[in-house]
């Protein structure tokens, strides 16, 4: 997602006018109230959202995201919508984009070209604006080709422009070790103050990878070559690998508390000698877990997906 505000701003300017007014008249006409006036809802107070796009009501195609930062943007996104009271006594008719927005109480508000509040039906002033920014969301989120449990985290990356020019990525693929160093070193760009300005000489660190982003990690000691001036950018990366890279990363810049327990995998023989402090440390941040069985997995390859779920995890660690 390449910055939300920005796209948003440009849809809602397209269809209509920004009203910040607590409540404004137009003339003789009826009164409009924003979408955040009739709802009343905290964005600190909703717990989860649904987007889902059908004829007949949700749920033909529905996602649901949990992430405070994209429930954020969707929920400013549509605050400022203008809705005037139904004084018909007309069907709300079938939805065609519809979001539900549900509360940590239990309560949910459905919102949509039509909104009910309070057995009092309204309806958007300009409701293709409104559908057609419902329909960006549901789109945007269809589109990502991701596991279910993945979706937030890469919606965040995407934010975060961690995935600035990132190319050619597949989430459910392994992840090479170029591209999981992009992606680091996007965060690392982004969230380090003052990060050193290095004059680089690519022939002089790697034969096989003359990428600025990977020659930089290596001279802030995040990450190593093979060995003889190598270092396998199209090699996918492994577990173990992973695990060590981001431990170097929180040592340098992302230092934190570590709770001393000795996580005995079933498989933890089978871990390098030079990872294995890096898989206890990165454990015990709960920045990577287990497979599953008990078992890490050391040497399995990193998908897209878990590559990025991690850096997110490191990212929003306090």
């Amino acid at each position: 997602m390449k910055r939300l505000v920005s796209i948003l701003l440009v849809v809602m300017l397209l269809g209509t006018q920004l009203v910040f007014a607590e409540e404004k008249t137009s003339g003789d006409g009826p009164t409009h109230f924003t979408f955040a006036q009739l709802s009343d809802i905290s964005i600190e107070n909703i717990e989860k959202i649904s987007i889902g796009c059908s004829k007949c009501g949700l749920g033909l195609s529905e996602y649901f995201i949990s992430s405070p930062l994209i429930i954020s943007e969707i929920f400013n996104a549509f605050k400022d919508m203008e809705f005037v009271e139904d004084t018909s006594d007309g069907s709300a008719g079938g939805w065609v984009y519809g979001i539900n927005f549900y509360m940590k109480d239990g309560t949910y508000i459905q919102f949509g070209t039509r909104l009910h509040i309070d057995k009092v039906d309204y309806n958007a002033v300009f409701p293709d604006t409104a559908l057609e920014k419902m329909a960006y969301f549901h789109d945007l989120i269809e589109n990502i080709d991701s596991s279910e449990w993945a979706t937030d985290y890469i919606l965040e990356c995407q934010e975060l422009d961690f995935l600035e020019n990132v190319t050619d990525i597949s989430y459910k693929e392994p992840i090479t070790r170029e591209k999981f160093c992009e992606v680091l070193y996007n965060m690392y760009a982004k969230t380090t103050d003052n990060p050193t300005s290095w004059n680089i000489n690519m022939r002089m660190i790697f034969e096989d990878c003359h990428n600025e982003k990977v020659a930089i990690l290596y001279l802030e000691d995040i990450i190593k070559g093979k060995g003889d001036m190598i270092f396998a950018p199209d090699d996918y990366l492994t577990r173990e690998e992973a695990a060590t890279i981001l431990v170097r990363y929180v040592n340098k810049f992302k230092p934190m508390p570590v709770h001393e327990v000795y996580f005995e995998y079933d498989d933890i023989s089978e871990v390098s000698e030079w990872a294995s402090n890096s898989v206890q440390v990165i454990s015990n941040l709960g920045i990577m877990e287990g497979v599953g069985e008990n078992k890490f997995a050391p040497k399995d390859t990193y998908t897209a997906e878990q590559a990025i779920a991690t850096i997110m995890r490191l990212y929003n660690k306090k």
